[in-house]
């Protein structure tokens, strides 16, 4: 499969209806240039939310378990326990393989930053020496989101148990997701 074909498939998977969207898609890297972007800006740029803290600040002496499907981050920024959110759907703020040939998977920050630092806004290009390969299989790497059948889902499941658990022991009691 050629990267041309990757790079379209990899954006039929995220949903865009179009081959190259705001941005040309590069040799160098098989998302939108400006989808980088994006993730610096969702995962690392902005910081958390005043709702997600107006929300701590009634609940913080509560019990409570979040379940999320937001890939933001958001609920990791903050004073939320981290062991106590349940996020199903992946992060931005992580790449994997973008077949799934394992179960790693890696922060991107410093690779983001380095893509970003040699960003040439002029070509909206991102160098081919930043592109994230993944070491197992030589594949691109992808934003870990929960896309397609190659989604890497163990890292997120880890609490999975805790939240069945702390539903279990809710039974019958008010919750909050029962307002909205």
């Amino acid at each position: 499969m050629g990267l041309r074909h990757a790079c379209h498939v990899q954006l039929e998977r995220q949903g865009y209806d179009e081959e190259v969207g705001m941005a040309k898609i590069t040799m160098g890297y098989n998302l939108l240039s400006k989808y980088v972007v994006h993730i610096n800006n969702v995962s690392y740029s902005q910081e958390q939310l005043d709702t997600y803290r107006l929300l701590y600040d009634i609940i913080k002496d509560r019990k409570y378990f979040v379940i999320t499907t937001n890939a933001d981050g958001q609920f990791f920024k903050g004073s939320f326990d981290q062991d106590k959110v349940f996020a199903m759907q992946g992060s931005y703020g992580k790449y994997q393989c973008q077949h799934g040939c394992n179960d790693i998977i890696y922060d991107n920050e410093e690779i983001i930053g380095k893509m970003l630092q040699r960003f040439n806004e002029e070509s909206l290009e991102i160098r081919e020496e930043d592109i994230p390969i993944c070491p197992e299989c030589g594949e691109l790497l992808c934003p870990n989101l929960r896309i397609d059948h190659c989604f890497v889902e163990v890292n997120h499941m880890h609490n999975k148990g805790d939240y069945v658990e702390f539903i279990s022991a809710s039974e019958g009691r008010f919750s909050f997701w029962s307002l909205v």
